[in-house]
Parts: structure tokens; C-alpha cells; sequence
């Protein structure tokens, strides 16, 4: 049967990058809000002072216009956010420049909307027309200002103090878009990177993360290498729980042995899910005869564990084990497909056991 054509009303898929992207830029932005709320804050107070009252006037506008750029970032409309504080940076730092004179400063400012609109989520075309149109817009504002005479009367102490204000204002915000950004850059990736290193239901290792692990530990100390021995567990009648009890049932039971195994292991020792009800234990440094000791632990330890159901039916989940140590030059794969033949051993023996592989 051939299946229909998408609907020209059906909306696009989700576009996980530009979610990415905006979790990002929000906080950044939000944060960028907060503080530029408060720097107009000071030149309403600033301005007042000195008796240039238009530009006091002007920056309680400015400290309304953040306010609203944080309402708008808080129920996530960015790109008005953004419109509206780029237009509110160009706007007053033209106006200021204009009534105080270039000198002030101002124009440093035009240049913190550059980074904000790279980092930004708007398409790529938009964000270099408004970077060019930025950059025509500073080229212009010194072009037309500076020298000019301004319109207010500014004591040179005082240009002299906003300049320097102004400046180091700058690089304390700068500073902090590029800090606030890298810390959420950092924070995404540690996330990604545990997204893909763990199993999404146990919070184990996942199969190629301790794959990894493993070829690391083999390699470590060759040719005189370290004992690394492994434990490859397989739930018993796991299929069953699937078919009589549901998908949900199942998982509590793979929650519950995930929890039983790490409880009984080492902090140096490795746990993953190996896929479906398998389970990999990494044992650094232990022989073939202590990781027996362990295997035969961990099975006491699921063998107690009790899973109690919605429905109030109990599960008394148990395990089967096969053991091996790698032995001198052995490569990674061929150790855990003996491992691999010692658990299904098991299994033909009866289950709920511990089988070793062949030193």
C-alpha cells in the first residue's frame, strides 16, 4: 500500500538545532536584558544630575524597553526581543552621541548587538544583513557626529567620565556575553555528551561509551598489561516479563538490576547496558577466581531484589553470569565473545548462575 503524500498544511518537523540554539540564546539574552536595565537605570539618576533631561528621559524609555525585551524573552518571542533591543542600542547611542557629543562614547555600544545577532538563532541571511546594516550604521553616526558641536552643554569632566564609563561598560558586558555564552555552550555539550554516552532508561553506560572504556583498559600497561576481567549478565525470562506484564513492567525490572548490580560493585568497576536485558561489568585489576566471587555476589543481590507492579503482582527478577579474563594479547572482542559463550552456557545449565569462560 502506498503511503500518502504529505499534506501541504502538515507543519515542518522540529528543527532540534534551532531548539538548541534557542535554549541557548535566551538565557543570554534574558541576562543581557538585566543588565542593561540596570546601566540606564544609573544614567536616568546620571543625567538628572547634570541636567540633561531629555536624556534622562530617554534612558527611563531605555529601561522600559528591557523590561519589555525580558517579558517578550520569558514567553520565548526572541527575535522581537531582538529586533527590539538592537533598534533601542542604535537608537540611543545616535541620540546620545547627537546631544552630548562623540566623544561620550556612545558609540561603543553599537558594537555589543554584533556578537547578540551571530549567536542569535535568526537565519544565516539575516543575521549578515544585520551585522552590514550595524556596521553602515556606526560607519554613518561617526561620519555625521563626529566633530560636530553637540546640542547640550556637557562639562569635559563629565565626557571624560562617560567615556570611560562607557568603555569599560562595553568590556564588562562584552565580557560577559562571551562568558555566559561559553558556559552555556559548555553545559549543552556536557549534555550531549552524557545523552550520548548513556543508556536513556538505566542512566548506565551505554554500549559504545563502555566499549571505549574497555579498549582503554586493555591497552593500559601493554605488553605488560593490567588483569581486566568482564561480566556479561543476561536477565532470565526477560521476554516472559515483556509478554505477560507489559513494556512497563519490564523496564522496572531492568531499573531495579541496574540499581541491584551497581550497589555491589566497586567505584573503579564499570557497569553498561549492553543492549536489551544484557549487562557488561568492567572489574580493573581482579583475576578470573575474584571476579567469580563477584559474579556470584551480584547474582545473590538481583536474586533479592523484589519488583512490586501497579497491579500489585510482584516480580523476583534473577540473572545468569559468564566470566572471562583477557589474557596477554588477547584483542577486546574475542574476551567478551568468551564471556558471551560462558553466559549461554549458563543459560543451557538451568539459568540463575555463574558460568566461567576458559582461562
Amino acid at each position: 500500500m502506498q503511503a500518502a503524500s504529505p499534506s501541504p498544511h502538515t507543519p515542518p518537523p522540529p528543527r532540534p538545532h534551532t531548539d538548541a540554539v534557542e535554549r541557548l540564546f535566551v538565557p543570554l539574552m534574558m541576562g543581557t536584558s538585566v543588565v542593561g536595565g540596570l546601566t540606564h537605570l544609573a544614567f536616568i539618576f546620571l543625567f538628572a544630575s547634570a541636567g540633561v533631561r531629555l536624556l534622562a528621559i530617554v534612558n527611563v524609555a531605555s529601561v522600559l524597553v528591557y523590561l519589555l525585551a525580558w517579558m517578550l524573552l520569558r514567553a520565548r518571542h526572541t527575535v522581537p526581543a531582538l529586533l527590539l533591543v538592537g533598534t533601542e542600542v542604535v537608537c540611543h547611542a545616535a541620540l546620545a552621541s547627537w546631544l552630548i557629543g562623540w566623544d561620550s562614547g556612545y558609540y561603543y555600544y553599537l558594537m555589543l548587538t554584533i556578537p547578540v545577532v551571530i549567536v542569535s538563532q535568526l537565519p544565516g541571511a539575516w543575521k549578515t544583513a544585520m551585522v552590514l546594516l550595524v556596521g553602515m550604521l556606526h560607519v554613518a553616526i561617526d561620519f555625521m557626529l563626529r566633530g560636530a558641536v553637540p546640542v547640550a552643554v556637557v562639562s569635559p569632566q563629565m565626557i571624560t567620565g562617560l567615556y570611560y564609563f562607557n568603555l569599560v561598560t562595553t568590556l564588562a558586558i562584552l565580557t560577559f556575553l562571551v562568558a555566559s555564552y561559553f558556559r552555556m555552550v559548555t553545559k549543552a555539550d556536557a549534555r550531549l555528551r552524557q545523552i550520548a554516552e548513556t543508556d536513556p532508561l538505566t542512566r548506565l553506560l551505554n554500549r559504545r561509551s563502555i566499549l571505549d572504556l574497555a579498549q582503554g583498559y586493555a591497552r593500559r600497561g601493554e605488553p605488560q598489561r593490567e588483569a581486566l576481567s568482564l561480566i556479561l549478565g543476561d536477565v532470565d525470562h526477560f521476554k516472559a516479563v515483556n509478554d505477560n506484564h507489559g513494556h512497563e513492567a519490564g523496564d522496572s525490572v531492568l531499573l531495579a538490576v541496574s540499581a541491584a548490580l551497581l550497589a555491589e560493585l566497586r567505584d573503579e568497576d564499570r557497569l553498561a547496558r549492553w543492549g536489551g536485558e544484557e549487562f557488561l561489568i568492567l572489574l580493573p585489576s581482579i583475576g578470573l577466581e575474584q571476579a567469580a566471587a563477584v559474579a556470584e555476589r551480584l547474582r545473590q543481590r538481583v536474586a533479592a531484589v523484589e519488583v512490586v507492579l501497579p497491579t500489585g503482582q510482584r516480580l523476583s527478577p534473577s540473572m545468569t553470569f559468564g566470566i572471562a579474563a583477557m589474557r596477554p594479547g588477547e584483542p577486546l572482542d574475542a574476551a567478551i565473545a568468551r564471556a558471551d559463550a560462558a553466559l549461554y552456557a549458563g543459560k543451557r545449565a538451568g539459568r540463575n548462575r555463574v558460568e566461567q569462560a576458559a582461562a
